[in-house]
């Protein structure tokens, strides 16, 4: 039995209730790093299952969908957009020096970002954190949980990952403003 803590609505003004609830806890270590991705279920959950197998290189989309031509786009409020994938957005927090991110999301840049971040190199980038890259592998597994429970597309407007190592992961993937840093204010 675990307490799980639910808000209703602002935690500061709205106040919280408490449930108590069978949990279920799935984990398994990141490949090449020292951190694991725990998923925790409850006796009303769906169980998804995660694979036992080390991440390997994934797809790694960077939010200009632009600068993509292999994935199918659309629309979604205003914003080019698509269902196929997850998309990550770096924020300044992610580069080794915060000029490295001050540039402009060029074609060129998203092409170095994506060969980097797909690739099995797991050494320092001359630019990228490699805790940013660890923590974009990690994220990885939500966006496969997240295309499972694609069934629940008409609950769920987004679904975003977000941590202070300068990446936030968003599905249904869409471009965001290059100012955007979910660290700093709301979508």
């Amino acid at each position: 039995m675990k307490k799980f803590v639910i808000p209703r609505g602002n935690t500061t003004t709205s106040g919280i209730t408490s449930v108590i609830l069978n949990a279920t806890y799935f984990w398994n270590q990141i490949q090449n790093g020292s951190f694991w991705i725990t998923v925790v279920t409850t006796s009303s959950d769906k169980n998804i299952t995660v694979a036992d197998k080390a991440l390997a290189a994934q797809r790694f989309i960077y939010h200009r969908l632009d600068f993509v031509d292999d994935i199918k786009k659309c629309s979604s409020h205003g914003r080019l957009s698509t269902k196929e994938h997850s998309v990550v957005k770096l924020t300044e927090d992610a580069f080794l020096k915060r000029y490295y991110y001050n540039g402009p999301d060029s074609k060129e840049n998203v092409g170095i970002y994506t060969s980097y971040l797909e690739s099995t190199n797991w050494q320092q980038h001359d630019k990228i954190k490699l805790i940013t890259k660890q923590m974009i592998a990690i994220s990885e597994y939500l966006e496969k949980i997240w295309i499972k429970l694609s069934e629940f597309d008409n609950l769920v407007m987004w679904r975003y990952y977000g941590d202070y190592n300068g990446h936030i992961r968003i599905y249904p993937g869409l471009t965001l403003p290059k100012e955007y840093d979910h660290t700093k204010r709301a979508l």
